[in-house]
């Protein structure tokens, strides 16, 4: 469980830096840093939740004592296991042959083709997130008649990431990472019209974004057991505390490895304290994979989350300010 809970950990949230940036004006060395890091860290930290989701998937946890939870038994149990339930020992003569003539090396070899499931799901969805960007891309071009594709081309591009998402996730790939590899593929093709694609992805974006955002934080919020969020907030606030602390000597060890400023090494952790959406979409996806400890997971970890949101673009703006790089007016 821990290992879900650390890269939730490492999450940032870009929109909300963005906003603390765009009050203050901030720019400068020490901005540019820290919105560097937060979009490579909101792509590791997809990538490693996603291993990491599949690896707690292979141990199956099951905190009910009955082995049913989140796929009990042993790990050979499971590996060996065929989609029907029926074990592949005895579940058709090949493989009862195979398991009769070398049981020891079938068992380990089924075994690494399990532990290398997660790295395979990882890389696949890579490879789809990068077609899929390169086919968005065509969605964006410069449209003939611009009018119509100012009305038509959000349509289109909500679709294909909504078929995109459903898609994925029906193929047992990681959706939230495609589709994370798929807009930054779009958003970065050098050529020609990039510049200008580029500039039609944003608006897209920024015109469907509020009843995305409606719809996500409206589910998030239902999906809330508040009495569970009570019940932890002894732990969530351990988890905060300590957070920042690992956050504050990373930060200084980063800083001291780039040779930044010594008044930047101080304050750099206060820029990578708040987490949102990317960080609350991750939860829940742990909700849904695992139904039956999924939950209270989720809950603690959204207590974190809304502590962390609370905290963190106060410390960001004092960071900003300690610097020198506000300038509002």
């Amino acid at each position: 469980v821990a290992s879900l809970a650390a890269p939730l950990g490492v999450a940032r949230s870009p929109a909300s830096a963005i906003a603390v940036l765009r009050e203050m004006e901030g720019r400068g060395p020490f901005c540019s840093l820290v919105m560097s890091v937060t979009v490579v860290k909101d792509v590791l930290v997809v990538v490693m939740f996603a291993i990491n989701l599949e690896m707690v998937a292979l141990s199956g946890l099951d905190f009910t004592g009955g082995g049913s939870g989140g796929g009990g038994g042993s790990l050979e149990e499971r590996v060996t296991s065929g989609s029907d339930g029926a074990s592949v020992h005895g579940s058709s003569p090949d493989a009862a042959g195979v398991h009769g003539s070398n049981p020891g090396g079938t068992s380990a070899l089924l075994t690494l083709v399990a532990f290398l499931h997660p790295i395979l799901s990882v890389a696949v969805s890579f490879a789809v997130g990068i077609a899929s960007g390169l086919l968005m891309g065509q969605l964006l071009k410069p449209a003939t008649r611009p009018a119509l594709g100012r009305v038509l081309r959000p349509t289109w591009v909500l679709m294909f990431a909504a078929a995109l998402f459903a898609g994925t996730r029906t193929l047992g790939l990681e959706p939230l990472l495609v589709c994370v590899v798929a807009g930054a593929v779009a958003a970065n093709r050098q050529h020609s019209t990039g510049d200008a694609e580029r500039e039609v992805l944003a608006a897209v974006i920024h015109a469907v974004m509020p009843g995305i955002n409606l719809v996500f934080f409206t589910l998030a919020g239902t999906a809330l057991h508040l009495s569970s969020v009570f019940n932890s907030a002894y732990i969530a606030a351990i988890i905060v505390a300590t957070r920042l602390v690992a956050l504050y000597c990373a930060a200084w060890v980063g800083c001291d490895l780039i040779g930044s400023p010594v008044e930047h090494k101080a304050v750099a952790w206060m820029g990578y304290v708040t987490q949102a959406g990317v960080a609350l979409g991750l939860a829940r996806t742990a909700v849904q994979r695992f139904p039956v400890w999924g939950q209270d997971f989720s809950d603690l970890m959204v207590a974190v989350i809304v502590c962390n949101q609370l905290v963190g673009p106060p410390l960001f703006r004092a960071a900003i300010i300690a610097v020198g790089e506000n300038y509002a007016a």
